[in-house]
């Protein structure tokens, strides 16, 4: 775009700011009537698991043995209780829970009572019973390690019929010689999240506002500069909400990012404006604000246009709530440029210009230029130690990640684990093929048990739960062994016409979930002649979405990669330029694959949007430097200033993401922030430095 058309644009923005404004208000006005309360979606929702082997795995294993999911309950009995009390409270308890959820079974201790009728009969202590009941197979697995407690599982042959509020409310009574009951599900966790993405929300976005009215008080130190931002902030927010709920996008774990992101984007252009305004060197507020659009409208359009085709990658992806995502946020980042500039001239014209004080970023700046050659040379081993790292990193997904902390399901799982090896298990079932069904049931069985003790020999495996249990317990206790009840359901491990078997296995260490997950299968495929299996964990679910995720979404930075050095080449119309400013941005690029290997974090879903969210942002500053420095020919005091003032922004604002209970989010603002860092002072050092040296 030529020099005149910008002055035409720029005289017309500012000869009729009034009317720009009063048609942004009504369009605000208007967008805000479409507002509603976004609903929050099941964590699970919109990530297409419905098709995923490992769900498709599950709903079979459950058709086979009518259990859909399931409740763990640590019940921790009063010390001095007697075993006749503690039983009879969980009796009570079973019965309240299968009498008000419909089709629900029990695993219960109580429902071996029968091998503890004299610790019943002569009223011994409970914690005798439980030391006794540890050394006896099947019962041994509700033992906790410590044998203080037990474990009480409630099954569901549906999760339609379950409702959280009512059980909470029976496990919350009194019970004979219970002491206290803690709960654990994916309906707690789900319920965890819920309520944590409703706090971070308000929260985020809160910090980020109280943040940003400090940074833009600070820079500017006028109170008028301040109200102008917050209106501009106001502006940008407006168009997503509205768009949240014009489109039905509810909210969940990725597009609950969508609302402050916005937040801290919308502040950007705002600030460069201001910053050209009060360092302009005319004497007239209207010739102030017109160069101030001259210098910053164009490069402006193309850091939201590439912001925005970064974001519209995520439309690749086959996860709707991505897609989601990037739709709200490459449509939310256009229109907050076009409402920042239809009304920026006549709020800005409110505000008295002066010069600017001398504060830290002053000496920040002239401290970078006249290093710049150092720090140049410096960057180098970004991209050196980056060729040599990448190949050490690797799809992983830390499943007690999506608990949120600080929650009671998060200190409740981390007691599971500790106590029962609980919430790490892997389910196998075992089909009989037809060439089995002509052995005896003898051999069939005999493998089974084979099959049960190589499982066992698996180093992270600590527990193998299946019909060799029982045939334990049958052959400690004799005739007697029959009549036990391990679950409501005769043999839990064994369908009714013994043409399916299923193994419920618990694991040590879930890090290595994926190296006994091959383990595992290597030993079923010894044995496909007989059987065919299934395998479902949710770890092994979440891992595997986690990793196509990933898988598309770092196609997607190609994607990206692609349109954006076309929209470079078409903004410099120089292929040296735009080679250069690419070449400074592979440097924050970099530097992700760095700080994943210096602090031992895996690729996942959170490494591949880490990657797609900075490759939007980080050419912003690039865009300006190389608009003023190379097409306009102009020195970049304000831009600086602007820079370090929008950098600073950036920063702080993803910084605030730490604040969130989420472990992903956490690492998602702390990283980004790093990265913005790097591009900071990658932007104001290499980039001028490389486009001094290679100046035609």
């Amino acid at each position: 775009m030529k020099s005149k058309q910008l002055q035409i644009i720029a005289h017309q923005l500012v000869k009729h700011r009034k009317y720009f404004f009063v048609g942004v208000l009504l369009l605000e006005f208007f967008l805000a009537s479409f507002i509603r309360l976004p609903e929050i979606e099941q964590p699970m929702d919109g990530f297409g698991i419905e098709t995923n082997p490992f769900y498709l795995s599950g709903k079979k294993i459950a058709s086979y043995f009518d259990v859909s999911d399931f409740v763990e309950l640590k019940i921790e009995p009063n010390p001095s209780a007697s075993t006749k009390d503690v039983f009879e409270g969980i009796k009570e308890l079973e019965d309240e829970l299968t009498e008000s959820i419909e089709g629900a079974s029990v695993n219960s201790l109580h429902q071996s009572k029968r091998l503890f009728r004299n610790e019943i009969k002569t009223n011994i202590p409970i914690d005798s019973t439980l030391r006794k009941a540890s050394e006896i197979p099947v019962v041994d697995n509700l033992i906790a390690k410590d044998k203080t407690s037990f474990l009480f599982i409630l099954k569901l042959d549906s999760t339609h019929n379950f409702n959280l509020q009512r059980f909470n409310n029976i496990v919350k009574r009194e019970y004979k010689g219970i002491n206290k009951i803690k709960s654990l599900s994916h309906f707690h966790i789900e319920e965890a999240i819920t309520k944590t993405l409703q706090r971070d929300i308000i929260l985020l976005s809160f910090v980020i506002l109280v943040l940003f009215s400090l940074i833009v008080f600070y820079a500017f130190r006028d109170i008028k500069a301040l109200i102008y931002t917050l209106i501009i902030i106001l502006f940008s927010i407006i168009p997503t909400l509205s768009l949240l709920s014009i489109l039905h996008i509810n909210i969940n774990l990725i597009t609950a990012l969508s609302i402050p992101v916005v937040l801290i984007l919308s502040l950007a252009d705002a600030i460069h404006l201001l910053s050209g305004y009060y360092q302009s060197n005319r004497q007239e507020k209207d010739n102030r604000l017109e160069e101030s659009i001259i210098k910053y409208i164009l490069p402006s359009f193309f850091t939201s246009l590439t912001t925005s085709i970064a974001f519209s990658s995520f439309l690749l992806s086959d996860i709707p709530n991505i897609r989601d995502f990037g739709i709200i946020i490459s449509i939310s980042v256009m229109v907050s440029f076009g409402i920042t500039f239809l009304s920026s001239p006549y709020l800005i014209s409110h505000i008295t210009p002066r010069a600017l004080p001398q504060h830290f970023f002053v000496y920040f700046l002239t401290f970078l230029d006249r290093n710049k050659k150092s720090f140049a040379y410096a960057f180098i081993i970004f991209p050196v130690l980056a060729l040599f790292l990448h190949k050490q990193l690797k799809f992983n997904t830390d499943f007690d990640s999506f608990v949120p902390e600080n929650t009671e399901s998060f200190v409740n799982k981390k007691e599971f684990i500790s106590n029962f090896d609980s919430q790490l298990s892997i389910t196998l079932l075992l089909i009989k093929r037809e060439n089995a069904t002509t052995q005896k049931n003898k051999a069939i069985k005999k493998e089974i048990l084979q099959i049960n003790d190589e499982l066992a020999s698996i180093n992270n495996i600590g527990t193998v739960k299946s019909i060799a249990e029982v045939d334990a317990l049958k052959k400690r206790f004799g005739v007697l062994g029959n009549f036990i009840k391990i679950s409501n359901k005769r043999n839990p491990y064994k369908n009714k016409d013994g043409s399916a078997f299923r193994f419920e296995i618990r694991l040590k260490d879930l890090s290595k979930l994926d190296e006994t997950y091959q383990k595992i299968t290597g030993i079923l495929h010894e044995h496909k002649n007989n059987f065919e299996y299934s395998v479902f964990s949710k770890a092994l679910l979440i891992n595997d979405i986690d990793r196509g995720l990933a898988k598309s979404l770092f196609q997607s930075v190609l994607f990206s990669l692609l349109f954006i050095f076309i929209a470079f080449l078409v903004f410099t119309q120089s292929l040296r330029i735009t080679f250069i400013s690419l070449l400074v941005n592979l440097i924050p690029l970099s530097s992700i694959v760095v700080l994943f290997y210096l602090f031992d974090l895996d690729l996942n879903i959170l490494s591949a949007v880490i990657s797609v969210v900075c490759l939007g942002l980080i050419v912003d500053d690039t865009i300006h430097i190389v608009y003023r420095k190379s097409i306009l020919k102009e020195n970049t005091p304000d831009l600086g200033f602007g820079i370090v003032a929008t950098s600073l922004v950036l920063i702080l604002g993803f910084i605030t993401f730490a604040l969130s209970d989420f472990i992903p989010v956490q690492v998602f603002g702390l990283v980004s922030s790093a990265i913005f860092f790097i591009t900071l002072i990658a932007d104001l050092t290499l980039l001028p430095f490389l486009l001094e040296k290679f100046k035609r």
